[in-house]
């Protein structure tokens, strides 16, 4: 069924637009509906037509929605419309390191403090579900997001037992029977307008379980998917004490990524310490990196958007979930600016160009500080500077996912006072409405273009996240110790196995 699916959109009809392929989001919102509806007795098979005129309604219901998308915010009225399309045109690399990151974040050692809270729901240990995970990635990219039974068996017992193997595929894919019961039950969706511009809940479950191969629709669907499954499964389950482990792992792995030779800063101890030495006291962000002539109030916030407030220009609704996380750590860095003049004789480097930085864990589609201050807390920003002043310009201040702070630290050529360079360069950008950006990406793709000259080969490979990392190794161990342990053994064997597995994957 969904192959048909497949087939129908990837082709065009007669003098029609070939925009399905450029909005495949209203494919996965097509797969999604039918797993929920109800079939009709008089159900007859669809039509390649069918289908168009099917897909059609939905372009068009989905342009009625952001049409009625009132706001004088040119940022506030784009963000609805680039939230479930601007993730899927990202190469495959991106959420390759996203997937990356995310073992990185909750492996802080070589081993992971959430293993035991992660077997306790699943059965198995988060660690070994990153390892099977990524295989399963790998192999499906490299199958035409087709992965067989028997080349699951092969590359992956029996370092892991089938069970293992099949409790982890089961946290993101499911056959059609529990994919219906997911969506229908465990995730409903929520009747609204924003329907067609809300973020697929297919992410949350972006492979099919079939007979012989696991499949899945689109590749980046995939990727993203797994990418983010382990975060999805910890959020979903909302267990005690979760959200502030997370949020010390998640400024660990910020810590990871500061760590450059061309990048000096001081830990939130340090700042409390020439608070204490100056005898003053208050709030401090978790880094402050320095420079010859400026420096950067870095907060972490390991925290994601709500998917309602992505599907809205509502300046309420967003700012009343960004109360707790960017708000209050644009109110940290002012803060900490303003408290810091105070202690100028003993920390000059904040006598000279300031500028903010606030790295979150999801992808809020709100890059700029300005944007938050003029159009979604204007009265808690006033009441701000009513207090301590602008000791740090909001143009200043800028919001970025950890995927994208990775992206940009990990770039192997220096640059010195590299983060100021950047955040200079993305002040440049935005001050000149014909190179302003809407999300950091794009301004970080324009510096790596300024920091490495046209004649110079640059690879996505250079970044630390796609190299030296272990994951892959990991990973590329156990592929390796498997493919030697059934080297020369009875196919036979190895086919009893994978119908053993697909058993327990299909299983109720």
């Amino acid at each position: 069924m969904l192959i048909e699916i497949e087939r129908f959109l990837s082709e065009h009809p007669e003098h029609s637009v070939e925009r399905f392929q450029r909005l495949p989001f209203l494919s996965f919102l097509v797969v999604e509906w039918l797993f929920e509806v109800t079939p009709n007795k008089s159900t007859r098979v669809a039509t390649k037509r069918d289908v168009y005129w099917f897909v059609n309604r939905l372009f068009e219901l989905n342009g009625k929605t952001t049409a009625g998308n009132n706001s004088d915010s040119l940022i506030l009225f784009m963000r609805p419309l680039i939230n479930n399309q601007f993730w899927i045109q990202h190469r495959n690399e991106y959420w390759l390191r996203a997937l990356i990151n995310q073992f990185e974040i909750f492996h802080p050692d070589n081993t992971s403090p959430f293993d035991n809270e992660f077997k306790q729901a699943t059965g198995i240990k988060l660690t070994d579900f990153f390892v099977i995970v990524s295989y399963v990635y790998f192999g499906m990219r490299a199958e035409n997001r087709r992965l067989n039974y028997i080349q699951i068996v092969k590359y992956l017992h029996p370092y892991y037992s089938l069970e293992t193997i099949a409790k982890s595929i089961r946290i993101i894919a499911g056959t059609p029977t529990q994919l219906q019961d997911f969506l229908c039950n465990t995730f409903p969706r929520e009747v609204t307008d924003t329907v067609t511009i809300a973020e697929t809940r297919l992410l949350h479950k972006p492979i099919l379980i079939t007979e012989g191969y696991l499949y899945c629709a689109d590749v980046t669907l995939l990727g993203r998917g797994i990418a983010e499954a382990a975060l999805n499964h910890f959020v979903r389950k909302n267990t005690a004490g979760f959200r502030k482990r997370f949020g010390l792992a998640f400024e660990h792995y910020v810590n990871v990524c500061l760590s450059r030779p061309d990048i000096s800063y001081l830990r939130e101890t340090d700042v409390e310490a020439i608070y204490k030495g100056a005898g003053i006291s208050g709030k401090v962000t978790d880094f402050l990196v320095t420079g010859d002539d400026g420096c950067v109030f870095v907060e972490a916030k390991g925290v994601v958007p709500r998917a309602e407030t992505l599907c809205t220009a509502n300046p309420y609704l967003i700012k009343r979930q960004l109360k707790d996380s960017i708000i209050k750590g644009i109110k940290q860095i002012v803060e900490c600016a303003y408290l810091l003049d105070g202690a100028s004789n003993q920390f000059s480097a904040v006598k000279k160009e300031r500028f903010g930085l606030i790295v979150t864990q999801g992808e809020f589609l709100l890059k700029r500080g300005i944007d938050i201050a003029q159009d979604i807390a204007p009265h808690e920003i006033k009441s701000l500077t009513k207090k301590f002043g602008e000791p740090i310009p909001y143009n200043n201040i800028f919001v970025c996912s950890i995927q994208d702070f990775e992206y940009l630290t990990g770039i192997a050529k220096q640059q010195p006072d590299f983060l100021l360079a950047f955040l200079r360069h993305c002040c440049r950008e935005d001050a000149d409405p014909i190179t302003m950006k809407m999300m950091m990406v794009q301004h970080i793709e324009t510096f790596f273009k300024v920091l490495i000259p046209g004649d110079e080969e640059y690879t996505r490979l250079e970044s630390r996240g796609l190299k030296d990392n272990r994951l892959f190794d990991k990973t590329i161990d156990v592929m390796s110790d498997c493919h030697a342990y059934w080297k020369g053994k009875l196919i036979s064997t190895t086919y009893d196995k994978s119908i053993s597995l697909q058993r327990m994957l299909q299983a109720t």
